[in-house]
């Protein structure tokens, strides 16, 4: 599999820091990710031909974006591509260092996540992580329960992710991680978080816990994001009974995939929390603010 990326920055990325990183992640899809997700992937760098936007087909089976700003976003090819259907998300490596996180790990996770879904994360039965007994459907974003956990790989901090494992309360799940950190099934680390369709609420909830490590991460990327926000779209409600594995999750950003809360499309992520919008830390859930 193909993962195409496409570099729009002018300012905030050196051409070799990209083309290392991009090697690194290579590295950790070759050694760490293909052996546990049964899934070899590689990363290419195209280019765009902007005066033709209606014709620009990536090689790969989906791409990442990597841009200065909002303003500096292909914003025709990617409304052609999310017509299309094609998946795809948006990182700005400023706002990631801004928001007191490595670009290059914000990076690695759309990678990862792009290579185990393509067509977006799916939902997945589990249990709902405060009411024993309750079920909900978890979206399968494999970086999200250790989302503050990162490695390196060639000098680069690349992320952390869970295993097929971690799904299923068959078996004993297992990460790939260089802490050894105990992590259950359906659960999430420090810093971390889950996201869930409650189907009683019809809404997908973003789970931090009582930790509020990865609150404060979204806080962060909020005090640095651009005014402007896509709007949100509400994931479809889906019956209890139904089969939600095989269904694609409904795109919350508004762009691409169900990003990463650290990329440009995670202000609708997040429940489409304004500029200036806090995210608090309540029982275990998220409530916005302003």
């Amino acid at each position: 599999m193909l993962i195409s990326v496409f570099d729009f920055t002018r300012r905030s990325l050196d051409p070799v820091e990209r083309d290392w990183a991009i090697k690194a992640v290579n590295a950790q899809l070759a050694e760490d990710f293909a052996p546990g997700w049964e899934v070899g992937a590689s990363v290419v760098v195209e280019s765009l031909d902007l005066s033709r936007p209606f014709h620009i087909r990536p090689k790969g089976k989906s791409a990442v974006v990597l841009v200065d700003s909002v303003e500096s976003m292909p914003h025709e090819v990617l409304r052609t591509w999310r017509s299309a259907g094609f998946g795809f998300s948006v990182v700005c490596p400023d706002l990631a260092v801004d928001a007191g996180e490595p670009w290059t790990r914000v990076f690695s996770r759309e990678i990862l996540q792009a290579v185990a879904f393509p067509r977006g994360p799916r939902y997945i039965r589990g249990p709902h992580p405060e009411l024993p007994g309750r079920e909900v459907f978890h979206l399968r974003l494999i970086c999200a329960p250790v989302w503050s956990e990162g490695y390196r790989v060639m000098g680069v901090d690349v992320a952390d992710f869970v295993l097929p494992g971690y799904y299923s309360r068959l078996h004993m799940p297992r990460r790939h991680q260089k802490a050894f950190l105990p992590l259950q099934a359906f659960g999430k680390l420090p810093g971390g978080f889950l996201a869930y369709l409650d189907p009683r609420e019809n809404e997908v909830i973003h789970y931090f816990g009582e930790d509020g490590t990865a609150a404060d991460a979204a806080n962060r990327y909020l005090a640095h994001a651009p005014a402007r926000r896509w709007s949100h779209r509400p994931v479809p409600f889906v019956p209890i009974w139904s089969r939600p594995p095989e269904m694609p999750a409904g795109d919350s950003s508004g762009v691409g995939r169900i990003p990463d809360p650290l990329c440009f499309a995670c202000g609708s992520s997040l429940r489409g929390l304004g500029p200036g919008a806090r995210v608090a830390v309540t029982a275990g859930r998220r409530e916005g603010g302003g």
